[in-house]
């Protein structure tokens, strides 16, 4: 059921989903997939969307910056 890697396009809702089928089949759930669930509860984020899009929000957010200010300066 785990064998294949997990894509980046399902949501948190379809790995809740699929710990609970695990656990129903008497399965262990992969650990990352519980954490990658956990965290997104954490944060509030919408478990309908996928994951990268949230982290896209927050790239498109972070464009405006301007990184010279933060980063030492060696």
């Amino acid at each position: 059921m785990y064998n294949r890697p997990a894509s980046h396009a399902e949501t948190p809702a379809q790995h809740m989903m699929s710990i609970i089928r695990a656990i129903q089949a008497g399965e262990t759930p992969p650990m990352s997939i519980v954490v990658a669930v956990q965290q997104a509860l954490e944060r509030s984020a919408d478990v309908y969307r996928p994951a990268n899009q949230d982290f896209r929000s927050v790239l498109r957010k972070a464009a405006g910056l301007d990184v010279s200010t933060i980063l030492p300066r060696a």
